[in-house]
């Protein structure tokens, strides 16, 4: 260890090398230079200042919440166990598909693509969660009422959202109508 006391070790330095190495072959394997990644960069800074408050809010989310979720998916592997880091990546396929069709309008083919990755994380979840569940020693009773109660979350989640969706557009179209009364 170059310094006895430093937070970061050595070997954490060569995995965090590692996986920036194998970042760039991945991106440069696809023919994204730097030029081009910087093309992408500004033309995204100039979208994005046209982008609705709460579309940055997903943006800005989905950034912050990626490094976080996959340094502790790397580094906490041995505490949290292989399916729940493995769970965290899956979580970060599901924030970034849901990201990219909130947040920028998609061609048909680049939407089926966000999609598939959402439904590709959400179909990795589920399966860890399963296994997860299936392998644990929990009593069969305590298994059942946490699947349940998930399931009752999830769908509760999902019954709040589109109620919110279906407010949302009551109030865009009561005040489109607002706007074409003579009145």
């Amino acid at each position: 260890m170059i310094f006895p006391n430093a937070i970061i070790s050595e070997q954490m330095w060569r995995d965090i090398l590692l996986i920036v190495g194998t970042a760039v072959t991945v991106l440069m394997f696809f023919g994204l230079t730097a030029g081009r990644l910087s093309g992408y960069a500004k033309t995204a800074k100039d979208n994005v200042a046209k982008k609705s408050p709460r579309q940055k809010f997903y943006l800005f989310v989905a950034i912050v919440v990626t490094p976080f979720y996959i340094f502790f998916a790397i580094w906490e592997v041995e505490t949290i166990g292989l399916v729940t880091s493995l769970m965290f990546i899956a979580l970060v396929l599901i924030l970034w598909g849901g990201t990219l069709t909130r947040v920028w309008k998609l061609s048909e083919k680049r939407r089926k693509v966000a999609n598939g990755m959402m439904s590709a994380g959400l179909a990795a979840a589920l399966s860890l969660v399963i296994a997860a569940f299936v392998l644990s020693d929990m009593p069969l009773w305590q298994k059942f009422a946490e699947s349940l109660g998930g399931a009752a979350g999830g769908y509760g989640m999902h019954r709040l959202s589109r109620y919110m969706r279906k407010n949302r557009e009551r109030e865009r179209l009561s005040q489109e109508h607002g706007k074409d009364s003579p009145l």
